[in-house]
């Protein structure tokens, strides 16, 4: 039984002990799409079947006439601001909205079931009530042949035709009773026009950047919708009644949102987003870069690297030589593999379908990876032994690279810096099995506006900040700290490490989706198509 059950049986078992003067009835407005409207009306059926229940009546606001008695109650019960979703719910002298606006006047049910309001609209749904049993109730209005809806009495001015501008956007709920409102007074006033425009396509976003551009709106990260605008005006995320829209005068001119979208304004929206996607993809590749610096695998080598050439008592100059060269070994063999990955996945990228597939399986593995490296990170934390997690090199790869470290460090002293150069072109080949896991899908992030300028900087970056743990570790050797003691704090880091990898690789899945979702070959912003369309002709659900 969920939470929301649970309380609608306690709701109603309490019920059933107050309504002891028989059963009230209230009245449920929403459409048959609607999902608290089909919640709620479940809901009352299943814990409603005593007698003593109010009975809900359920009007269906997409049925003729219908919507126009939910909006001549509302004007006769003198509701300045009525509810913007459905469904809305009356009872007694009480209107409010949504299964939380009904559970917190429900003690009151009882009793405002039994006081509803004296109005002649409701008679004809009193009088149907009479003639059905249940406790769920649906209204059908009864329609003599050749009648028609008496209009609303409203406010509207005379104002003649003109034309709105309604932004909207799929799945708001507020949107939904607001178009109403706007076919409402398009009954009134012949030859008004309402365009539409959905804010989640791009000529959408265009057209909102003309509204908040025309009323220095500024950006902001809630939603507008629904927004209503005219020549010198607009409503925003509320709803804009026929009785406030009906004052609006309306002219042919200056309606700027009539001019054709341009192909500059579309360019400058992906501009826009693109900016926003770069300052998303540089802070992504700064921290990958310095999480897989601190990567356990390359972490460790460094570690040995230093602690076997302090065992061999090289001196510090020596030290720090053999770790500098070491650093550009390691700086300019991962480069090198960048760059060839960035081309292959350049390459790959311009086939079609090609670009959008590689993005969206790097998301797919990121997700992946973000799990195992979560579920490492508890198992080292259960264990307190590193050696117990699976995404790591093996114990063979380790003592491969540990021998070619002892035989590269005890050559000559002219000949250290050549090998330490050597060395780490050897062990960043061997260790990319695993640090190329955050490597690979960086690159894919990186290419995303092709192989570039842009691209071979962050590149560069992404090297900088990978070997800048290596760097702080033979910096600290050079002067002396001893190793152990940075060892033992990296031992004790790790889960917190392994941590920082998984929430690594979760951020780079949302940036490959998005990447995807972007490049997708269906529905992309390079079709242009215009989506407006005219919201008195659409269908109202």
């Amino acid at each position: 039984m969920t939470t929301i059950k649970f309380a609608f049986f306690l709701a109603v078992a309490a019920l059933t002990v107050v309504a002891a003067d028989g059963p009230g009835w209230f009245i449920l407005f929403g459409s048959q799409g609607c999902a608290e409207c089909e919640e709620l009306k479940t809901m009352w059926r299943d814990y409603g079947r005593d007698k003593s229940v109010p009975v809900m009546v359920f009007v269906d606001i997409e049925q003729t006439g219908n919507y126009q008695l939910l909006k001549r109650i509302e004007q006769q019960m003198s509701i300045s601001q009525p509810a913007s979703t459905f469904p809305i719910l009356l009872v007694g002298d009480r209107m409010v909205s949504g299964v939380a606006g009904f559970f917190d006047i429900f003690d009151d049910v009882p009793v405002l079931s039994q006081q509803m309001p004296e109005l002649m609209e409701l008679a004809p749904v009193l009088a149907q009530l009479g003639q059905h049993r249940g406790v769920v109730v649906d209204y059908a209005p009864a329609v003599v042949a050749g009648q028609s809806v008496e209009p609303l009495p409203s406010s509207a001015g005379p104002g003649g035709g003109g034309q709105f501008l309604f932004l909207a956007q799929k799945g708001c709920e507020r949107c939904s009773r607001q178009l109403r409102e706007l076919r409402l007074l398009a009954g009134e006033r012949p030859g008004l026009d309402v365009l539409c425009y959905d804010i989640g396509t791009p000529d959408g976003q265009v057209m909102l950047e003309r509204v908040r551009r025309r009323f220095a709106i500024p950006e902001s990260d809630e939603s507008p919708v629904p927004m209503v605008v005219w020549q010198d005006g607009y409503v925003s995320r509320r709803l804009a009644t026929i009785e406030e829209l009906g004052k609006v005068t309306l002219t042919d001119k200056d309606a700027f949102w009539i001019q054709p979208i341009t192909a500059i304004e579309r360019e400058q929206l992906t501009v826009k987003q693109g900016a926003l996607l770069g300052r998303m993809t540089l802070a992504v590749i700064v921290a990958a870069g310095l999480i897989d610096g601190f990567n356990p695998c390359a972490f460790a080598t460094s570690l040995f690297l230093i602690g076997y050439l302090i065992y061999l008592k090289r001196r510090p100059r020596q030290i720090l030589c053999v770790g500098a060269s070491f650093c550009l070994g390691v700086f300019t063999t991962y480069l090198l593999f960048g760059f060839g990955l960035s081309f292959l996945i350049d390459f790959l990228a311009s086939l079609t379908w090609v670009k959008a597939l590689l993005y969206a399986v790097f998301g797919a593995v990121s997700l992946v990876l973000a799990v195992l490296h979560t579920r490492d990170a508890l198992v080292v934390r259960r264990s307190g032994r590193a050696s117990d997690m699976s995404m790591g090199l093996s114990m063979q790869k380790h003592r491969r690279i540990h021998d070619y470290i002892k035989r590269l460090t005890t050559v000559e002293s002219w000949l250290m810096v050549p090998a330490a150069l050597l060395l780490g072109a050897v062990v960043s080949s061997l260790e990319l099995a695993c640090t190329g896991q955050i490597y690979l899908p960086t690159i894919a992030a990186i290419n995303s506006a092709g192989v570039n300028l842009r691209a071979v900087v962050l590149l560069f970056l992404y090297n900088l900040f990978f070997i800048l743990p290596l760097a702080l570790i033979t910096a600290l050797a050079a002067a002396g700290i001893g190793v152990q003691a940075v060892a033992r704090l990296a031992k004790r880091h790790v889960f917190s490490t392994k941590l920082a990898m998984a929430g690594l690789f979760a951020g780079l899945a949302v940036l490959m989706l998005v990447l995807a979702w972007r490049d997708r070959p269906w529905g992309g912003q390079e079709r242009g198509a215009s989506v407006a369309r005219n919201c008195l002709v659409a269908s109202a659900r």
